[in-house]
């Protein structure tokens, strides 16, 4: 597990976004669990939002599933609502866990 760091997380996930370079675990798909995936907010808003993220909204973590992978967590707040993007690298590969907002 290589922890990447914030300014290198964030340039990797924006990079995957920007070029479409991404994909979703396989699992169901449930409304407000994934709003990229079910199509509740577009590409264009998910990368708006990321770029408001700061430094101390970050953290990364092992997978709880997979230890050996680090999942980052980003969790900005933008027009009132914290957001919660979680992702991981995975050989080469970006996999957007979990977009979702506070509704609180």
């Amino acid at each position: 597990m290589s922890k990447l760091g914030f300014r290198e997380a964030l340039a990797m996930l924006l990079g995957a976004l920007n070029t479409g370079f991404f994909g979703f675990p396989i699992d169901e798909v449930r409304a407000g669990k994934n709003r990229l995936q079910t199509g509740e907010l577009s590409l264009g808003e998910l990368i708006r939002i990321l770029k408001r993220c700061r430094g101390p909204d970050y953290s990364e973590s092992p997978h709880h599933w997979m230890p050996e992978v680090v999942c980052h967590v980003f969790k900005p707040t933008v027009d009132g609502h914290r957001w919660y993007v979680k992702c991981c690298f995975v050989e080469q590969n970006t996999l957007l866990i979990s977009v979702h907002k506070s509704e609180h």
